[in-house]
């Protein structure tokens, strides 16, 4: 005889999506817009604080033997919200001096990650590595 459930009913996780599987979806789609001449690519960073996970997402450039631009950084807690986002492109005076953007939703998450990626800043790191790869083919 098998023991009694003491879990109780576990909390569905069908609905949710973890920044980690949002920068996934978008580095995905950058292969698809570009005819995989870049690629994103999200990696897990270790150093860290403990009991937090962080993530940065680059764009991956493979015929210039793999060239890499990190465009944004995240990290948070167990929790997932809040988020705290670093968009290493942002030079906005006093950037250094003001605390990382915290987002407190998957909803104001999904609309930082837009306004970073759709930047003319990272714009121009696209348009520069597409530049640069199609030369060497």
């Amino acid at each position: 005889m098998f023991p009694d459930n003491l879990w109780g009913e576990l909390p569905s996780v069908d609905e949710v999506r973890t920044p980690n599987m949002i920068l996934s979806e978008q580095a995905a789609k950058l292969g698809e817009l570009t005819r995989n001449i870049l690629r994103g690519e999200v990696s897990q960073v270790s150093d860290v604080a403990p009991g937090f996970f962080a993530y940065a997402l680059d764009i991956v450039a493979p015929v210039l033997d793999d060239f890499r631009v990190t465009v944004l950084r995240v990290s948070h807690a167990l929790a997932l919200y809040p988020v705290a986002v670093e968009d290493p492109f942002d030079d906005s005076p006093g950037w250094d001096e003001i605390p990382t953007p915290e987002c407190q939703s998957q909803e104001e998450f999904v609309g930082l990650v837009r306004r970073i990626l759709g930047s003319r800043a990272v714009h121009g790191v696209i348009a520069n590595l597409l530049a640069q790869s199609r030369a060497v083919k």
